[in-house]
């Protein structure tokens, strides 16, 4: 596939695909902050955003920055169903992603997202797919957290009923194989919330590392 993937969204979902290959409409979207490349976000964003009835999203951890937080909960709070599948005790590498992703779960939660730990023990998940109204995919290498905000990623963002279904239907296997978060579970024993601060600020360190903040105008 070829062609931009930096373009200015004007209030569509997707820009014109570079291809059309048996009727499935298809972009490549890009996270580059070097080039200043956040296609992957900026596509996100708006399908969400546009989102009337679903949002499923299957990421390793979930601590996602700021601008998408923000437009996932608000699609929760406005009724949406948005479900967050994400690694669980033996099932997320590297472990302490675990820990990290906890910081985030009290505010989603209480938004009315439901957030799922994969259980299918000596699997690692870490597939990161998201999907919108069984219309709108994103499939790739792009984790829903701020570490890779600030790295190389590529997503095939996909307008196509049949491969979204596809996807969709995975994503139900998948959570057949996981357990709820509760909102009371993230701090339940003081040695856990012990680790999930200090995780947090191992992690924080190395995002200041790696770069500092954007926002949409960036995108």
């Amino acid at each position: 596939v070829t062609g931009k993937t930096n373009d200015v969204y004007q209030g569509e979902v997707l820009p014109a695909p570079a291809v059309v290959v048996k009727g499935v409409d298809a972009q490549v979207t890009g996270c580059d902050p070097w080039g200043r490349d956040y296609s992957i976000q900026k596509s996100v964003y708006t399908a969400v955003k546009e989102a009337r009835e679903r949002v499923w999203v299957t990421t390793p951890y979930y601590a996602p920055p700021e601008h998408l937080q923000e437009v996932l909960e608000d699609a929760a709070k406005r009724g949406v169903d948005v479900r967050v599948l994400v690694g669980g005790k033996g099932t997320t590498d590297p472990p302490i992603m675990r820990f990290v992703q906890r910081n985030w779960f009290p505010s989603a939660v209480a938004s009315g997202i439901k957030i799922y730990e994969y259980k299918n023990k000596g699997e690692v998940m870490h597939a990161k797919m998201l999907t919108v109204d069984g219309t709108y995919s994103s499939i790739g290498s792009y984790n829903l957290d701020l570490l890779s905000d600030r790295i190389l990623e590529a997503n095939l963002a996909v307008t196509s009923n049949p491969l979204t279904s596809l996807i969709e239907q995975q994503f139900l296997h998948d959570l057949s194989l996981s357990a709820p978060i509760v909102l009371s579970q993230p701090y339940e024993h003081p040695l856990t919330y012990a680790a999930t601060k200090i995780s947090l600020g191992i992690y924080t360190t190395a995002r200041w590392a790696l770069g500092g903040d954007y926002d949409l105008v960036d995108m």
